[in-house]
């Protein structure tokens, strides 16, 4: 009877052994198919990018080639310029000239995008809020109270502030606020805000409110108050 027991333990752990290593090969299997493929890894989403430089795209997928695109324009329905088609995925990076069309800002958020295909399967990925600075050293003369968007920001605060931040200066003191607005021109700045550096400003909240074009279309769009509707934060509301 021991003997018996003792058999029938070993073809147990034979058969475990055996069946172990097709449920984990399966269990892998279906995990793979769920991988994104492609996948754009640089630049990210809100990278700040100028006009006229070299910048090296990088993603990695299994496909033999893959083809790039990008667009300047926001929201659904965008329009895509091509970079280049059925390019060696290999290297895994592709040198992209920034071309001088400069993007639009939406409360600080660029509007363009970059988007990568797998040439045999037809998948993509896409990263957005890219931002392309003009090839003008200073674009200051370029903005306008319009390019907040509606939009204020928190009290301006030593550190460093990206392309299209909002900050209000002179910081609120003794309670009472500034209600001075002002957006960064260039790609980085820790300079405090100033009509002649950096930034582009001051605009007050009711010439920030009264040109808001969140559309992007010419047409101004001031949001007035329903109490039904919530809003995002530093939203002007009349």
């Amino acid at each position: 009877m021991r003997s018996v027991t003792i058999v029938t333990l070993i073809l147990t752990a034979l058969i475990f052994s055996f069946l172990a290593p097709i449920s984990y090969l399966e269990v892998r299997s279906v995990n793979y198919t769920d991988v994104q493929d492609p996948v754009l890894d640089s630049p990210a989403n809100n990278t700040t990018l100028q006009a006229g430089e070299s910048y090296e795209i990088q993603w990695h997928s299994t496909s033999d080639t893959i083809t790039l695109w990008y667009s300047i324009e926001s929201g659904e329905g965008k329009s895509w310029v091509l970079i280049e088609r059925q390019i060696s995925a290999e290297p895994n990076s592709y040198d992209w000239v920034v071309p001088d069309t400069p993007t639009t800002l939406d409360a600080g958020r660029g509007s363009g995008a970059l988007r990568i295909i797998n040439d045999n399967t037809g998948n993509s990925d896409t990263n957005t809020g890219i931002i392309i600075l003009s090839s003008t050293s200073n674009p200051n003369h370029e903005f306008s109270c319009s390019d907040f968007n509606g939009f204020a920001g928190p009290e301006w605060r030593s550190g460093m502030y990206n392309y299209g931040d909002i900050v209000e200066y002179p910081p609120p003191s003794g309670g009472s606020a500034s209600g001075q607005f002002w957006i960064v021109t260039t790609a980085q700045t820790e300079d405090p805000p100033a009509s002649d550096g950096d930034w582009y400003g001051p605009c007050e909240c009711s010439e920030i409110w009264s040109s808001s074009d969140r559309n992007d279309d010419g047409v101004n769009d001031e949001i007035y108050w329903d109490s039904t509707t919530s809003y995002p934060i530093y939203t002007f509301v009349y």
